[in-house]
């Protein structure tokens, strides 16, 4: 993974085995390099003409990473001392020298904006160059001026020359990183193909001995009495033309190397054209010669390489044309074509003469609408390409599938010069993927989606952008074993046929309707649905699957049982939802079949609890573990308690208090509720009886009454009017609390049994009213005395906002019906005041009182009379 600019250069020093050579080595020649400089190609001792260690040090942070300054600061500061430069002069030389290619690595990345870092960088264009040269005059820009002033500062030159100082540092700097740096990284990468053949050896050492030797004649001053006036540093243009053309940037980039060392030499020594230039122009005239060599061979060769590369690229381009595989199409900007390979004729089976200047169009199957053309073009237009599948026709009349991709082709002024097509017939492939398709994602007997397309479409759901919750339902014939078995499998196969068709004409709006092995089936919904009209779905389902099922060998009848669960909060991946499912089921055949059930974390998670809580709340009662407490109901006009609402609580000796939310539940699960709640309405009558005796003779008492009761009370509720009976209590003494889902069961039993209490003269308190669905059209149908207003509604209520406005709705609603309303969940003072102010009659709450002992509701009372 490569790194960003600034992390190659704040990288951590951290360094194995194999770095430790590495730093040896590169220590070791920058020391070398800067020794061999400062003693033998200086001017005043102080700047070389080119200062090539720089060059060095940049590529070996270019090639091995910015935590090898070290490396380097260690063979600045060996190779001044040993070559004789004062410490404090040694020590700034050390500072600018490790600095300059630290900043230059670092500008670089920022440079090249993220496309290559420095640690990977290698000059491939001539562009690589020009961003090099950047980055190293920013870098000089702001090392120089401070390197030089140091040097001022101590002593090392004159304050008359501090300019002077100035420039050739930079100029020094940038000649020895622009001549070696890129040589070195080029030079990574060895050059092939010079001594490949005798002929290209004798060329390769002819190039470098004549150069080498003409070098020496204009550098260094050889044969001088017989070609010093004629040696001119021109001379060099020719082996640099010949080095770029023959042997690219290697050759180019090492001959104009040779030459500048036999240079420096040169001046060193005061010999050849050079010799003087110390003291002439202080190694101007050398340093010129050395950007024009250096110019000259990098652009021509980067040139020449760019060439060739692009000569090499067409040349291939036109035999991949020829013997692709995949048929190809040009046309022009009229979208004509102008060119096919031999590939287009094998598949279409049309000639190049057959095409050539007519359009596609005559490959058109027909079997896509002009709105695919339109949006194929549309996407060429904005994107200058498309990909896709497309059914085309051959010349013989056959349709064709291909994979088909489209280009543009722009000219350098960014016109349109036609298209290029490329295409490949993937007919059969087609064919065999989608028998190995449905093979692997349909189930054969019903060709509904299996259980591994299941996956992949609940997976589909549930990582769309916008996803939201998933209903998963999972469907088991009642007694299909039995049936299959007495009616054979023919029949069993044909009864499983019917109940996919009535499974997939009950839920139009499924997401996925899936058939699992055997007799289970999978339906995926969205869910939209309220859980009433996702009770409603299961109903329509189980009603559907129970209808008489006409066979071959007879009449068969069977039920279905269906488990439920929520996604996400049920599960979060399709195993978890498949084991949620299955214990949904199972707790829906626990209850007999046909019908339903929904997962809750309890049927997993706390399974072991459960069962303890199941059996140890048997005994609840008799150990006398269960108590009722009592939260009051205020008349908010008057202030007066006139009413409690009791609430079962449950001290377990080992578990402490377990929440009602979590026994209830249980208790209606094992049918434990009728038992419970016939206790809870004992105690709360006779609490009534004792506070209508002595506090108000219309004190009233709420009890909870849970849908089980109401489902699974055979003996009707004639024990509770005998209970009345003996404590010479009214019907109005109790109020039943019930739940909207209750009402939207909207049985006949469930009916008779809400007309059965208004018979014994108990009123009926419609609990948490808001929060469900459908529940207005059932209010007077069940003739509902209360209205309970959700604790949600109420702790948002405040002056202007929409939970008070719905508030005040409701309750002018349930005047309107002639009902009385209690707001549940009062907490505080203005809510108390708000509430009142628009007409509710009665409060329950925190503010008034949590729920209590009985003893401690005498004592609450006491206080308010």
């Amino acid at each position: 993974m490569m790194q960003s600019p600034d992390r190659a250069l704040l990288q951590p020093l951290i360094y194995q085995g194999a770095d430790v050579p590495r730093m040896l080595i590169i220590g070791l020649a920058y020391g070398l390099l800067a020794i061999a400089l400062l003693r033998f190609g200086t001017a005043d001792l102080i700047i070389s003409a080119v200062w090539l260690p720089s060059g060095l040090g940049l590529a070996a942070l270019l090639a091995c990473g910015a935590r090898f300054w070290p490396a380097i600061a260690v063979g600045a500061l060996v190779g001044n001392l040993l070559s004789g430069v004062p410490l404090a002069s040694s020590l700034v030389f050390t500072f600018g020298n490790t600095l300059l290619p630290l900043l230059t690595l670092w500008i670089l990345g920022r440079l090249q904006a993220g496309t290559n870092t420095p640690r990977t960088f290698a000059p491939t264009h001539l562009r690589d160059y020009a961003r090099l040269g950047l980055a190293l005059c920013i870098a000089l820009s702001l090392v120089a001026p401070v390197t030089v002033s140091l040097l001022e500062l101590v002593g090392a030159i004159p304050p008359d020359r501090l300019m002077t100082g100035i420039f050739r540092f930079v100029f020094t700097n940038l000649l020895g990183i622009l001549l070696l740096t890129p040589l070195l990284l080029i030079w990574r990468t060895l050059p092939r193909g010079w001594f490949s053949t005798r002929k290209r050896a004798l060329e390769t050492l002819a190039l470098f001995g004549l150069a080498f030797l003409a070098g020496q004649i204009i550098f260094l001053g050889w044969f001088s009495q017989t070609f010093g006036h004629i040696a001119r540093p021109y001379w060099m243009m020719f082996f640099i033309f010949w080095a770029a053309l023959r042997y690219g940037r290697h050759g180019a980039l090492l001959l104009v190397f040779m030459l500048v060392i036999q240079g420096l030499l040169g001046a060193a020594l005061g010999v050849g054209q050079f010799g003087s230039d110390i003291q002439n122009s202080h190694l101007i005239n050398l340093q010129t010669t050395i950007v024009t060599g250096m110019l000259t061979g990098l652009v021509l060769s980067q040139t020449l390489h760019d060439l060739m590369q692009a000569r090499d690229e067409l040349k291939v381009a036109a035999m991949v044309f020829e013997v692709s595989s995949e048929a190809m199409l040009v046309t022009d900007a009229a979208r004509r074509v102008i060119r096919v390979n031999p590939a287009f004729t094998a598949i279409t089976g049309y000639s190049p003469a057959e095409v050539i200047s007519q359009t596609p169009r005559i490959f058109h199957s027909g079997l896509h609408g002009d709105d695919f053309y339109n949006q194929l073009w549309a996407s060429v237009g904005q994107t200058g390409g498309w990909r896709g599948e497309i059914r085309n026709l051959r010349k013989n009349g056959e349709p064709f599938v291909a994979i088909l991709s489209i280009n543009t082709i722009f000219d350098q002024q960014g016109a349109i010069q036609g298209w290029v097509g490329l295409f490949s017939d993937i007919t059969k492939q087609k064919e065999t993927q989608e028998v190995i398709w449905k093979q692997a994602n349909l189930q054969a007997l019903t060709g509904l989606p299996n259980r591994h397309r299941l996956s992949a479409l609940f997976l589909d759901q549930v990582t769309q952008k916008d996803a939201g919750p998933l209903a998963v339902l999972l469907i088991n014939l009642d007694r299909f074993r039995s049936v299959n078995d007495t009616l054979g499998a023919a029949n069993g196969d044909d009864l499983l046929r019917e109940a996919a068709r009535r499974i997939v004409a009950s839920v139009p709006t499924a997401e996925a309707v899936s058939h699992l092995d055997g007799d289970e089936f999978v339906v995926l919904l969205a869910q939209r649905l309220a859980r009433d009209e996702l009770d409603a779905t299961a109903h329509v389902l189980l009603a559907e699957l129970a209808q008489p099922y006409q066979l071959g060998g007879g009449t068969a009848h069977l039920s279905a049982s269906i488990g439920i669960a929520l996604y996400p909060q049920d599960g979060r991946d399709e195993s978890s939802m498949r084991k949620c499912t299955n214990l949904a089921l199972n707790a829906a055949k626990r209850l007999g079949g046909n019908t339903f059930h929904y997962y809750s974390h309890t049927l997993q998670e706390s399974a072991t609890r459960r069962m303890r809580l199941d059996t140890d709340l048997r005994s609840a009662l008799e150990n006398q573990q269960l108590a009722v407490h009592y939260q009051p109901i205020v008349h908010l006009s008057s202030g007066k308690i006139q009413k409690a609402e009791a609430l079962v609580r449950w001290q377990h000796p080992t578990l402490g208090f377990v929440s009602p939310a979590e026994f209830i539940p249980v208790a209606e699960a094992s049918a434990l509720i009728i038992k419970i709640g016939d206790w809870v309405f004992q105690q709360a009558i006779m609490l009534a009886a004792q506070l209508r005796a002595v506090h108000d003779a219309d004190f009233q008492v709420s009890v909870n009454v849970s849908p089980v009761q109401f489902r699974l009370n055979r003996e009707g509720w004639q024990h509770w009017a005998e209970h009345l009976a003996r404590l010479k209590l009214p019907g109005k003494t109790v109020a039943v609390e019930i739940t909207e889902g209750l009402l939207m069961e909207s049985r006949d039993e469930i009916l008779n049994q809400l007309l059965l209490l208004r018979d014994m003269g108990m009123q009926v308190a419609l609990d948490d009213f808001g929060t469900g669905y459908s529940s207005l059209a059932y209010l007077q149908k069940f003739d509902i005395d209360y209205l309970k207003i959700d604790r949600a509604f109420v702790q948002n209520i405040s002056s202007g906002s929409s939970e008070l406005s719905l508030c005040e709705a409701m309750i002018v609603m349930a005047h309107k019906l002639g009902l009385k309303v209690i707001a549940e969940g009062i907490e505080t003072e203005e809510q108390c005041n708000m509430l009142r102010s628009i007409g509710c009659d009665y409060g329950q709450g925190f503010l008034f009182s949590r729920p209590i002992p009985a003893n401690d509701l005498y004592e609450l009372l006491g206080r308010t009379l």
